[in-house]
């Protein structure tokens, strides 16, 4: 089914998955400007999700076109801002999940990083940081301000890869890293198609592990 969830600029594509009614745990899937919720480690996570039965709010953002992509980055900011509050709304007035699991990828981790402030009244929540915008002016200092339960998951390719960011946040978040060596920022290898396979299974192995520990 779909949601009404109106965004910055109109309704926000968006499928709300699942099938066990009486499921308690809720998973929003936050995409990227060129890596949909449907691309292979958004689409993984989606299933892990589903798997260990949560509901999943998979939302399909339309923030290539150029409206957006001309815009300088705070007024991008303020955009990913409100579409974060707007999905985070209509998410929590479905009905009163116990357990909330933030994904996001790229761009989406701006929009994850908006969530933060709300977290004295999400409850139990966990956050996975796909490839965050590390340099992003603010974004590190934001993330790093807000102890949370956090999965960052980046590759040594990644053009928004830096140790020292990354470390500071793990640290301060108490988080865990799932660093891929070779990885670039859609996760892959380039030329290496089989180690690029090999990258999404250490991705789904995490992801389960991260899930399940957050159910202990």
């Amino acid at each position: 089914m779909q949601l009404e969830i109106i965004g910055f600029k109109g309704q926000i594509p968006n499928a709300l998955l699942g099938s066990d009614e009486s499921s308690e745990h809720l998973g929003i899937i936050f995409p990227g400007v060129a890596y949909s919720s449907q691309m292979p480690a958004l689409y993984y996570a989606t299933q892990v999700l589903l798997t260990l039965g949560a509901d999943v709010l998979r939302l399909d953002h339309h923030y290539r076109h150029t409206d957006f992509q001309a815009l300088p980055d705070e007024e991008k900011t303020r955009w990913l801002e409100a579409d974060a509050l707007a999905v985070l709304n209509a998410a929590l007035a479905v009905k009163p999940y116990k357990r909330l699991t933030f994904v996001g990828k790229s761009i989406g981790t701006v929009a994850l990083a908006r969530i933060l402030p709300e977290l004295a009244s999400l409850g139990d929540a966990d956050f996975v940081w796909f490839t965050p915008l590390l340099k992003r002016a603010g974004l590190q200092e934001t993330i790093a301000h807000y102890t949370h339960k956090a999965l960052f998951i980046i590759g040594s390719n990644d053009q928004h890869y830096d140790a020292v960011l990354l470390e500071q946040i793990r640290a301060s978040t108490n988080g865990q890293v799932l660093l891929l060596e070779d990885a670039d920022h859609s996760l892959e290898i380039s030329g290496d198609v089989v180690a690029s396979v090999r990258v999404q299974e250490r991705i789904v192995t995490t992801l389960e592990q991260f899930f399940r520990l957050g159910h202990a």
